[in-house]
């Protein structure tokens, strides 16, 4: 029995201890370049302000750089585009490249415009709202005597606050203008929306990110307790109108008049005639 026990412990050794330890293994480690102190937007990065750390996972944060060189320091350093917190991660999208200014314009995407609408201390959601953060749109509107709301937009990226695009010490200030980053078509929506109503900015969690079904909301709903109405433009309800009425229905035709009646023609004027012969006694009508 003592040699067969030897045996399973060699096997053991072997095979699941060496497995064991191949489990206790660290994970691969990358070199990632983060700021060394707090950097602004449109503040030129130097050397001294930045610094490689290992970084352990799988693989590097999305548009990360690995070595500082790739940064483009050796030469007039980059501008930042977007304020870094220390030790954060340097990432593309936060830096200009060679030769480009610091500029609302250079934060976009290849896919996307910037625009600005106005707002106050209740549509800017009390001036907590800070560049970089995510916002859902909001349509209030009024067809005939009923109000409606409607999430026209969701997830939006805020450029800029008060033509500032830059969160500063992250206090809270009261925004009269945000401007936000939107394709083409989602800025041809707001702009038509604005005409239709209200817009309000709803601020969402980072955490929240998926796309979530947004029912418009009636008057009738907000007093009553009813279920929320279907989502439009997507689904139209027969009680609730789409943000784009659909043109009236042309009246009907008017029904022609009945011809009026002829009047009968005018009898011609006659005279009574009495012819008596004899005793036979006649009466001739004559013109």
């Amino acid at each position: 029995m003592s040699v067969l026990a030897a045996a399973a412990s060699v096997w053991w050794l072997r095979n699941g201890g060496v497995r064991e330890a191949e489990k206790l293994e660290p994970e691969a480690t990358h070199s990632l370049v983060v700021a060394a102190e707090p950097l602004r937007y449109g503040q030129r990065i130097t050397a001294s302000q930045v610094k490689v750390i290992d970084w352990h996972g799988a693989s590097l944060p999305s548009g990360a750089f690995e070595k500082v060189e790739a940064i483009g320091i050796e030469s007039e350093g980059p501008f930042a585009l977007t304020g870094v917190a220390e030790g954060a991660p340097i990432l593309k999208s936060q830096i200009t490249i060679k030769g480009q200014k610091p500029s609302l314009s250079a934060r976009l995407n290849a896919n996307e415009v910037a625009v600005t609408i106005p707002v106050d201390q209740i549509s800017g959601v009390a001036g907590f709202v800070l560049p970089e953060e995510r916002v859902d749109v909001i349509l209030n509107r009024k067809v005939d005597d009923r109000h409606y709301a409607d999430v026209i937009l969701q997830n939006v990226r805020v450029l800029a606050v008060n033509s500032v695009p830059d969160a500063g010490g992250g206090e809270p200030v009261q925004a009269k203008s945000v401007t936000l980053a939107l394709s083409r078509e989602d800025a041809q929506r707001l702009d038509l929306a604005s005409s239709l109503g209200e817009i309000s900015l709803v601020l969402r969690s980072p955490l929240s990110e998926a796309q979530r079904e947004a029912p418009t909301i009636s008057d009738l709903e907000l007093f009553s307790g009813g279920a929320a109405q279907p989502p439009l433009p997507d689904e139209h309800a027969a009680s609730v109108p789409p943000l784009t009425p659909e043109p009236s229905p042309a009246p009907p035709a008017a029904m022609p008049e009945p011809p009026e009646e002829a009047e009968p023609p005018a009898q011609p004027e006659t005279t009574q005639v009495i012819v008596i012969r004899g005793v036979e006694r006649h009466e001739v009508t004559v013109p």
